[in-house]
């Protein structure tokens, strides 16, 4: 059984250009629209250059404006700016011969009537303006051969949706009345709004599986399933796909249990599981006889069961021949992402959270021991591989620095620096390390948490405590930078001068042990 853990924020990264506090200034509720983040590093696959989102927030029109800048990955040269300032842009990709450089953006294409937000750009030298390619539509996935794109697009079935017979009262009711029925569970969501009806294919249109040439073209159909087809990934000799689909989506008084599925370039759809757990981020071995993939067990599973606890998140190898799933990390007490192979089919890189930290990790194919890769007090985000796996590229946050985007060979040696994105700023503000805390639960168990001192900290003043408390299960507080937490810690007021911050967390990953605390946030005299 996977056990307890929880965040820690810890000074990560040192930054020598930091003048001390008499030479800074508390941080303003201004500086919240200085702070620039970056993120979604994509190496290129000869490891020569990173791709990454740069974003503002613009105060004025109350929004934020991404772009894709690109930077050697050893450094030698400042970031430059590659997409256009007029509109923003995310999520870059590389094709695998690293010729084109995919983004998302809402700009219009002023030579056709395409609402397409997929575009290119060249980057074998050639230069030129963003481009769109006929037939591409949604997010690409290459084949490694670079020959085929494969994608999901929302597909509403050919016929029409049956209308029932309306009673004289009815018709009344519907031409009078602009009101709305709902008698499905999930009618709404934060941010969403009401949702359609999640039981009808006409309503909510199941996400179908297409491929279409690396040119361009009309998109052939591979899948016909009624519910959705998620993370598509490309066996290495460009022949089928694995991908994940809960054949009972459809039916909502059951929970998630999407499983593993392959479909050749024919059309033809194999089901490689059926146990009732709910599997994500399948990834071929180079070989093609083997998938490793996220899993747990379903809800459904959990109740019919009678356990008395969750399910925790492991790493499963399945056979494309068939056979049960093999869990690789029964015995690791964290929560693996997303899988990789290395090219020699030798391991199997993820990240995953430790404490207050995200770093890099992997195991051998057949499992065994987990290994952790990167180290340090710091939060790695979105790694990226080089395609020989010699080089990565990644974020790095701590609670001092925004966020910056860093580049170091597979085994985390040779880390070079790639941004400084927020240099001037934290040139002129004080920012805190907190200290660390821990405690034991009831169970013997330590709980982690962290301290932030106010500006000019004097331990023989009396301060007030903020505290912040958060409950798990699956998610931590830990080493990135809280713009709000580092505000909070420099506010005064006339009867309690600076407070002291702490963050406190108790997070479960999985099957046992208490829940965390339930949340509470005051301001106490001490």
């Amino acid at each position: 059984m996977k056990g307890l853990r929880a965040g820690v924020i810890v000074c990560g990264l040192v930054l020598p250009h930091l003048l001390s506090a008499q030479q800074t200034r508390p941080l303003t509720l201004e500086d919240y629209y200085s702070i620039i983040n970056v993120g979604s590093p994509a190496i290129s696959p000869d490891g020569a250059r990173v791709a990454f989102v740069r974003t503002v927030t613009l105060e004025e029109g109350n929004s934020r404006h991404s772009e894709i800048w690109v930077v050697p990955s050893d450094g030698a040269t400042e970031p430059v700016r590659l997409t256009s300032p007029s509109y923003s842009a995310s999520n870059p990709r590389w094709s695998p011969d690293g010729s084109l450089l995919v983004f998302s953006s809402s700009r219009p294409n002023v030579d056709s009537n395409t609402s397409s937000s997929v575009w290119f750009l060249r980057m074998d030298g050639s230069g030129g303006e963003a481009f769109q390619v006929e037939g591409i539509d949604r997010t690409p996935v290459f084949s490694p051969d670079n020959r085929w794109i494969a994608m999901t697009r929302p597909t509403p079935p050919t016929t029409q949706p049956d209308r029932e017979e309306l009673t004289e009262n009815e018709r009344l009711i519907e031409e009078r009345f602009d009101g709305r029925a709902y008698d499905w569970m999930s009618y709404r969501f934060d941010r969403r709004g009401y949702l359609r009806d999640p039981r009808d294919p006409h309503a909510t249109p199941s996400q179908e599986l297409y491929v279409v040439s690396r040119d361009g073209g009309t998109p052939t159909r591979l899948t016909e399933m009624n519910f959705d087809a998620q993370g598509p990934t490309w066996r290495r000799d460009g022949s089928a796909l694995a991908f994940t689909a809960d054949s009972y989506q459809r039916d909502e008084h059951t929970y998630e249990r999407a499983d593993l599925w392959v479909v050749d370039l024919d059309g033809n759809t194999t089901r490689l599981t059926d146990d009732g757990f709910h599997y994500s981020s399948p990834a071929w071995s180079p070989d093609g006889r083997t998938i490793v993939l996220r899993g747990y067990e379903g809800l459904d599973r959990v109740i019919e069961r009678k356990q008395a606890h969750g399910s925790p998140i492991d790493l499963f190898l399945v056979q494309t021949s068939g056979g049960e799933p093999q869990n690789i990390t029964p015995g690791w007490d964290l929560t693996p992402g997303a899988p990789t192979w290395s090219p020699d089919g030798r391991f199997i890189y993820f990240a995953a959270g430790v404490g207050g930290n995200s770093h890099l990790f992997r195991i051998a194919a057949g499992g065994g021991s987990v290994e952790q890769v990167t180290r340090g007090n710091r939060r790695l985000s979105s790694v990226s591989f080089s395609a020989n796996f010699e080089s990565i590229a990644y974020g790095v946050s701590d609670p001092v620095v925004p966020g910056d985007i860093f580049a170091a060979h597979i085994d985390g040696s040779n880390e070079e620096r790639l941004t400084r994105s927020n240099a001037d700023l934290l040139d002129e503000v004080d920012l805190a390390s907190p200290d660390r805390l821990v405690y034991s639960s009831h169970d013997g168990t330590e709980i982690e948490g962290w301290l932030l001192h106010p500006a000019g900290y004097d331990p023989n003043r009396t301060y007030p405590l903020i505290l912040v408390i958060h409950g798990g299960p699956h998610g931590a507080y830990g080493n990135s930078f809280s713009f709000q937490r580092q505000l909070c810690k420099l506010q005064t007021d006339t009867s309690f001068s600076t407070p002291i911050l702490v963050d406190l967390l108790a997070t479960v990953n999985s099957s046992s042990g208490p829940f965390g605390v339930v949340g509470v946030c005051s301001t106490i005299k001490i």
